[in-house]
């Protein structure tokens, strides 16, 4: 019965650590959803310069899967927003695509971004060419054109993408303020997923600590000490 009540007890233990990780997670998104969200449910970034002297500013490839691998549908929904003083683009292609229309393009790779103060680092890329203006080629899989703020949504595909900024007559220098949010409509069922599964495992963790500490007996009381004849002591 004792290596019972240490097994429930430790199990007991480890269910409630597994419980608090879940919950803690649950109440995370909790706030993310309740706080973060701006009025069309996108959590985003306010807008930032995004200046750089060649033809366009690109994102390094965004891996989404092989087109022949499972991808969940409808996982989530990108929207990208710039602001300029001049008519700008923003385009969602595939990166061989991309790459063949930037191909001895000069143009910068937004490699990395810092915050507090905010900064991109960008990746040069040398070339000599024009491109012809963005809006009149055929393999965007999302595009946005025109003066003051232009955006775009794009929902998550599989495939291997990259994200083009450029001024809408494929003219050099580029200079916008821009921000970046994401819809992810099954942040509700997985935070109440989380919550319900953290209660129901942290109960679990309660009664098998509870039931460990149960029914143990009672050590025997030691007897009254004795004198020499064999009589009690008062």
């Amino acid at each position: 019965m004792r290596r019972i009540r240490v097994g429930m007890l430790i199990g007991g233990i480890i269910l409630g650590f597994i419980a608090l990780v879940f919950l803690a997670g649950g109440v995370m998104l909790l706030w993310a959803y309740s706080t973060q969200r701006d009025a069309d449910g996108y959590y985003a970034f306010d807008p930032e310069p995004f200046r750089a002297p060649g033809y366009a500013i690109t994102s390094e490839d965004l891996y989404l899967g092989a087109p022949n691998e499972w991808f969940p549908e409808d996982l989530a929904t990108v929207r990208i927003s710039a602001s300029s003083d001049t008519q700008t683009f923003i385009g969602i292609g595939r990166t061989g695509d991309v790459d063949g229309y930037l191909q001895g393009v000069p143009h910068s790779v937004v490699r990395d971004v810092e915050g507090n103060p905010f900064h991109v680092i960008y990746g040069q890329v040398p070339g000599d060419a024009a491109p012809a203006p963005p809006a009149d080629q055929g393999f965007w899989v999302a595009t946005a054109t025109g003066s003051g703020t232009q955006s775009l949504t794009w929902d998550l595909g599989a495939g291997t993408y990259m994200v083009v900024l450029m001024n809408a007559d494929g003219s050099q220098g580029i200079d916008v303020q821009l921000s970046a949010g994401v819809k992810v409509d099954a942040v509700l069922p997985i935070m109440i997923g989380m919550l319900v599964v953290g209660l129901i495992l942290a109960a679990s963790a309660t009664v098998l600590i509870v039931l460990s500490t149960r029914g143990r007996t009672p050590a025997a009381p030691l007897p009254p000490p004795t004198r020499p004849d064999g009589a009690a002591t008062a």
